[in-house]
């Protein structure tokens, strides 16, 4: 007699590891304009309330501007925390680059996480674009994991995720693959406003041999690009687009997850078309 298969989403009641909330700019954010918004940050009480710890990101950046660049040394980026009390973070704030960025470690509920990434960034984005700098993309990332109790990696696979005539997701290799495996896909789709979303989606599979567990990870980003949908035109993305970009990425990542995992995984994780998760 076979052992019974028992699929663990990785925190029990959903399987988000974490999830980030994104925004890109159109150009690098210089070492001044970090020092700007770590000074906002300290004289922002409602901001260090909700993630009162402050980490500089030394190190070198480079700023190009048309045929010239230059290199700055110093504070290059800003993580804002809010920890745990095992030290571990809870939510984290991060400017870097031409990247500024909400990532949550303690997934409950789309709307709280949701509504609090849009409370933290916000005030920052603002203080960005008031120095002449423009989004050019809103972006939404997921990782889930699920745990399988059997080293068998095909069966595993075709517990964990729908039957390939319903799965437009996984190659019919797969499913007859006992060796470890992924699938990395990326395609463009309409998004909000006739604008171009660029949407990736990797899954990957492995043997933990020292639990005797599969572990599947799947991982979707989705980012809202300043473009129409060939590409040829620019189309301006404001602070005001940054909540129903997120809604809308959101929705396409769950419907996504929905076409992938078994009706059971999907009802285990209380994943369904009106839930609000």
């Amino acid at each position: 007699m076979s052992e019974e298969i028992v699929i663990t989403p990785v925190s029990g009641k959903h399987a988000i590891v974490v999830m980030a909330f994104g925004l890109e700019f159109d150009r690098q954010l210089d070492s001044k304009l970090i020092d700007q918004i770590s000074k906002y940050y300290e004289q922002a009480d409602d901001l260090k309330a909700m993630l009162p710890t402050i980490e500089k990101l030394n190190g070198a950046s480079i700023t190009v501007n048309g045929n010239s660049q230059s290199v700055s040394f110093g504070n290059n980026g800003l993580r804002l925390l809010k920890k745990h009390e095992n030290n571990k973070p809870f939510w984290t704030l991060e400017v870097r680059g031409n990247v500024l960025s909400c990532s949550c470690f303690c997934y409950e509920k789309w709307v709280a996480a949701r509504d609090f990434a849009l409370e933290s960034i916000l005030p920052v984005c603002k203080s960005i674009m008031a120095e002449g700098i423009s989004i050019q993309a809103i972006g939404l990332q997921y990782q889930d994991e699920f745990r399988v109790n059997t080293i068998d990696l095909v069966r595993g696979t075709n517990e964990l995720f729908r039957k390939h005539d319903n799965n437009i997701w996984l190659n019919e290799r797969v499913l007859s693959e006992c060796h470890p495996w992924h699938i990395h896909q990326g395609w463009f789709a309409d998004g909000l406003g006739n604008r171009r979303t660029h949407n990736l989606l990797n899954i990957d599979a492995i043997v933990e041999y020292s639990s005797d567990r599969c572990l599947f990870r799947i991982t979707g980003q989705h980012r809202l690009l300043n473009k129409n949908m060939i590409g040829s035109e620019e189309i301006t993305l404001s602070a005001e687009n940054i909540e129903q970009a997120w809604e809308n990425l959101h929705k396409t990542n769950k419907d996504i997850l929905l076409s992938l995992i078994s009706e059971s995984v999907s009802e285990l994780i209380g994943l369904s078309d009106n839930s609000t998760k």
